[in-house]
């Protein structure tokens, strides 16, 4: 089967002081950091406000590679740097299953997927959406039929 056909999914698996949580890369630029108004967010006090920049270039039809740039687009960088698999980079081409450490706490794995894995990826994706949601509305119908007590019987 040629690549041609293949799809293709991008994630990053992120981890900072507020816990982990996966971001499909479907844009073709984001900024990451501390401040409220990057693309993702980094919850981190050693994270720079503008830490760094992913930004998407596409190689084929489907396919797409991803860099990630230290600091900002004009030129500054971080305080304390990216680290890819270990080593201090100012910029690098991310491949499937590199470490990215932005702080003492904070890090990111960058996955590729593609074929089969794609659809799998997608299927367990909206089962954990949806899950998650029914998960949320009992959490509710608890709090609403039973009080808060109930839950925590159920759960003790």
């Amino acid at each position: 089967m040629s690549n041609l056909n293949q799809e293709f999914e991008y994630i990053l698996a992120l981890e900072d002081t507020k816990g982990q949580r996966i971001i499909p890369l479907n844009k073709d630029m984001y900024s990451l950091g501390r401040a409220s108004n990057n693309s993702i967010i980094i919850y981190e006090r050693q994270v720079s406000r503008y830490h760094a920049t992913l930004l998407r270039q596409k190689q084929r039809s489907n396919e797409y590679l991803f860099w990630i740039v230290d600091g900002n687009l004009k030129g500054r960088k971080s305080t304390n740097g990216i680290f890819i698999n270990g080593e201090y980079r100012t910029h690098h081409q991310l491949k499937n299953g590199d470490l990215i450490s932005f702080g003492e706490r904070s890090k990111a794995r960058y996955y590729q997927f593609s074929g089969k894995t794609v659809e799998l990826f997608k299927s367990v994706q909206n089962m954990g959406q949806s899950l998650m949601s029914k998960v949320l509305i009992q959490e509710e119908n608890y709090k609403e039929t039973r009080g808060e007590n109930y839950k925590e019987t159920m759960i003790g």
